[in-house]
């Protein structure tokens, strides 16, 4: 063998032990340095903690009679970029609110109103009415119309009308009066949480929860 071919094979030699040396280097890389990384990242990809809520507690008066409840509620949503007329949206919801066109200065106001929640600037999303009637959202989502969709929700019932109006009181973001705001911690109640594990093609495969704790009475 020539002096020539014995370089050029100890070279070629040289290059599939750098090479061999390089992959053997990111194996124990990977497996070592990156190995909680990774495994913390795959969890993170199959598993999802879904918050599960809870109904507000009612108050019942000494015969337990029930003076507030939660019952069933529609949040209206909105996709701001697909809707493609938002004056007749805005129009057609209002109607459905029981606006009528005839008081003219009231049903304007509305549709300017709902205009304005239905073409928020820079958001994927905006709430356009909160806490409506299961059945006037169901009249609304009727027609189809685009960008519009409804998400579960509960609002508050007093089916005593203004009966203790003042002693029940209410909470609100600012902050309230009353039975509804003094036990506020206890009527809220807590939370539950729901763990999503997911199979293929990253579809629910089981679910793991822990109740919410209800609110009472």
């Amino acid at each position: 063998m020539s002096k020539h071919s014995d370089q050029r094979l100890r070279l070629i030699m040289f290059v599939f032990a750098a090479a061999f040396a390089v992959v053997i280097g990111r194996a124990l890389y990977v497996q070592i340095l990156q190995a909680s990384a990774l495994a913390a990242r795959a969890h993170g990809q199959q598993n999802s903690t879904i918050v599960v809520p809870t109904s507000r507690g009612r108050i019942l008066d000494a015969t337990g009679k029930t003076l507030a409840v939660d019952v069933p509620a529609k949040d209206l949503m909105v996709y701001p970029s697909k809707v493609q007329d938002p004056g007749q949206v805005a129009s057609f919801i209002a109607q459905k609110l029981g606006y009528q066109l005839k008081h003219k200065k009231a049903f304007q106001n509305e549709v300017q109103l709902l205009q304005r929640h239905l073409t928020v600037p820079h958001v994927v999303q905006a709430r356009v009415l909160s806490q409506l009637d299961p059945a006037v959202a169901a009249e609304i989502m009727s027609a189809h119309p685009p960008g519009l969709f409804t998400v579960d929700s509960v609002r508050r019932d007093y089916p005593s009308g203004k009966l203790a109006s003042q002693l029940i009181g209410y909470v609100g973001p600012g902050g309230g009066s009353g039975i509804e705001h003094q036990y506020d911690s206890v009527l809220g109640g807590h939370p539950g949480e729901q763990l999503e594990v997911r199979g293929s093609r990253r579809r629910p495969a089981q679910h793991g929860h822990a109740a919410p704790r209800p609110a009472g009475p």
